[in-house]
């Protein structure tokens, strides 16, 4: 059986913890955390995560002592992480919302957003409502992190097409990653296929 996906929702975010099992979750919070240690004004307890994923991020995070709200805009993706949470009895809040429309009625110390999500927003506009709307949800001295991949990494290092295979209890899995690229526009499009 194949799928074909071009966000994370259904199969695609059930497997999603499968396909990302290698990613240095661990590392990359703890470099989120040497940026609020080393850049904030006073040391931050309430964070925003944008494009939470399955909550990795954020739980490794909350290890590290900080209260976090997380948000996604798949409504697969924070269920799964709410399921997560549940077994490691987390304390990480999760929300539906589009990073573009942020609309929470809190504030926070600092804010997040990791894996290139932001690069989701394709357009300048985008981006600016994505930064207005985090802006807003800071405190004045707030601290935002994120992570992107910049056209000359994105010309150097992408595959056109890729394949991963993944053993499982119930047999192969096979994702193929078709990748084109907007040169004009500076923006590539992925493609995943799920084979079972």
């Amino acid at each position: 059986m194949a799928s074909t996906l071009t966000s994370y929702a259904g199969r695609h975010a059930e497997l999603y913890d499968l396909f990302y099992a290698e990613k240095p979750y661990g590392a990359e919070a703890a470099f989120v955390d040497q940026c609020l240690r080393e850049y904030s004004v006073e040391r931050p307890e309430r964070l925003l995560e944008i494009a939470c994923g399955t909550g990795t991020h954020a739980f490794e995070l909350e290890q590290r002592g900080y209260q976090i709200v997380a948000t996604d805009y798949s409504e697969d993706m924070p269920e799964r992480a709410m399921k997560k949470a549940t077994q490691l009895s987390s304390r990480v809040e999760f929300r539906l919302q589009d990073m573009t429309q942020l609309d929470l009625d809190a504030t926070f110390d600092a804010a997040y957003c990791l894996f290139d999500a932001i690069g989701y927003v394709a357009t300048n506009e985008g981006l600016e409502q994505v930064f207005r709307g985090v802006q807003k949800h800071l405190r004045p001295d707030g601290l935002f992190v994120f992570e992107f991949w910049h056209a000359g990494a994105m010309l150097r290092h992408y595959d056109p097409v890729r394949i991963r295979r993944w053993q499982t209890d119930k047999g192969l899995i096979l994702r193929l990653s078709e990748t084109t690229l907007d040169y004009g526009k500076q923006l590539s499009r992925v493609t995943y296929s799920i084979y079972e």
